[in-house]
């Protein structure tokens, strides 16, 4: 898959669309008050919208919810449809849970009104700088076509039979969510967005999914349908979803431990669980070309990424912290996926979530690896730290799954 220009010699355009006349003025005044590095297009109807997409080379678009005649969800629906490469967000006042709900489909993020612009401009800022990371058109296009991650099938099937019982509790729902990298995914999204409004304070999937509660996550789970059932697809029989499942929740478990005396071990529980979620994407959206690289690394002896980058263009930890990124998740939680291959530049003494997750992939792929850390003179409290990780890592090895 060809890598291409982001937008050739042009600089991106981002479409603000609301009917409101103040909302439009105050978005003018606001924008044309900062120095961009993209340029502001305005629509007052999703109708006019729409063509815009179609014939300005949109780039991102910025949606109300409640118009007149088609609403946001509605647009943002067909934009996903005919031109899914654009990045969608919902800035909008509604709370109404009903009408965004209609939005989790097709909308990347969601933003609330009254907006700061400084968080606004940001969020567009960083959502065209993270095309850098997937620069082919069509790849976007695929990883934009559709917001559902594939779950696995014994995962998915507990975590609706839980939800559709009146006896489910917080405690089995947080289980089976942090069991999945998918469903893990969503949940992370929609805990990131200011919608829910979850507070900052709220750490981990736990915590969002104890915040959100269980008649929010029901409805997501069984009625917008945030995630779908993993099949199987013809030419990838070599990626085996339960093994994925397993080496996930082992890392995440692992970094969590590196973490724990901090405030950042749910946090890097939930990097590590998300790392590979790249893989998922690649074999579920394109599973052709994914066989390809499967088999290529298989047969050349070379690593998965380098394979990945010679059949697509692109690794699945790109892919991984693109899709991310452009939900709103943490930074450091999106450079934690983006670099899980690659060694940390910080001082090993150090241990940040992208170092722990850095750590804990190669450890749960062989215990025994030599590591950089095993340079410290032993006895060293790295080391004896060290040993306990590689210790822990052998134990969930062994157990076949955390």
């Amino acid at each position: 898959m060809a890598q291409e220009g982001l937008t050739g010699d042009r600089l991106p355009r981002v479409l603000f669309v609301d009917d409101e006349p103040l909302v439009i003025r105050s978005l003018k005044r606001t924008l044309t008050a900062r120095p961009l590095a993209w340029e502001p297009r305005f629509a007052d109807t999703g109708e006019v919208a729409l063509s815009l997409v179609g014939s300005e080379g949109i780039d991102v678009i910025v949606s109300d919810m409640h118009m007149p005649g088609m609403d946001g969800a509605t647009l943002l629906r067909r934009v996903q449809e005919r031109h899914p490469e654009v990045v969608r967000i919902v800035l909008s006042g509604q709370t109404d849970p009903k009408l965004v709900f209609r939005a989790v489909p097709v909308a990347h993020q969601f933003l609330t009104k009254p907006f700061e612009s400084a968080r606004l401009v940001a969020t567009v800022d960083r959502a065209l700088a993270l095309r850098k990371l997937v620069t082919s058109p069509e790849l976007r296009k695929v990883l934009g076509g559709d917001n559902r991650l594939p779950a696995a099938p014994r995962t998915y099937t507990a975590l609706t039979r839980a939800l559709s019982s009146e006896d489910a509790s917080i405690s089995q729902i947080v289980e089976l969510v942090e069991r999945d990298v998918a469903l893990a995914a969503r949940v992370a999204q929609l805990g990131s967005s200011s919608f829910f409004r979850v507070p900052s304070g709220v750490r981990g999937l736990g915590g969002i999914v104890a915040y959100l509660g269980v008649d929010i996550l029901k409805t997501l789970v069984l009625t917008v349908e945030i995630a779908t059932m993993f099949e199987t697809k013809p030419g990838v029989s070599a990626f085996s979803i339960t093994e994925f499942q397993r080496h996930s929740l082992s890392v995440a478990h692992i970094a969590r431990r590196m973490l724990e005396r901090t405030t950042e071990g749910e946090d890097a529980f939930l990097a590590g669980m998300l790392h590979d979620v790249g893989r998922l994407v690649l074999v579920s959206r394109c599973p052709a070309l994914y066989a390809g690289a499967l088999a290529q690394a298989k047969s050349g002896g070379g690593s998965l990424t380098d394979a990945e980058r010679s059949v697509l263009g692109v690794t699945h930890a790109e892919v991984g912290a693109y899709l991310l990124g452009i939900w709103g998740l943490p930074l450091e939680l999106v450079e934690a996926v983006q670099c899980h291959h690659q060694q940390p530049r910080t001082p090993a003494p150090m241990m940040t979530i992208g170092r722990a997750v850095y750590l804990a992939n190669q450890l749960a792929h062989d215990p025994d690896v030599v590591l950089e850390e095993d340079l410290e003179p032993a006895g060293g409290p790295g080391s004896v730290r060290l040993a306990q990780y590689r210790e822990l890592a052998r134990e969930l090895a062994n157990a076949g799954a955390p």
